[in-house]
């Protein structure tokens, strides 16, 4: 199982990583919450950390992943 700490840098590495950096957030979401939606496509499933996520909402996800990407913003712009 794959186990991370929930902070900004751990949630932007999980996501480039699994998904290679070809998606926004809603993907990577979907991963963490071990989703069965099609849009999430089938090799992500049996990577492992699919659905180590799922104690948290998708609204608390998205939220959390938007203020991770505004922080790294705003340090790039300093």
């Amino acid at each position: 199982m794959l186990h991370f700490v929930l902070n900004q840098n751990a949630f932007l590495l999980l996501c480039q990583q699994i998904t290679g950096g070809y998606y926004g957030l809603g993907i990577p979401i979907l991963f963490l919450r071990g989703s069965s939606v099609q849009k999430l496509p089938d090799r992500y499933r049996s990577v492992s950390g699919f659905g180590e996520g799922k104690f948290r909402s998708d609204k608390w996800w998205k939220a959390f992943g938007e203020s991770a990407l505004m922080s790294v913003i705003k340090g790039i712009a300093t």
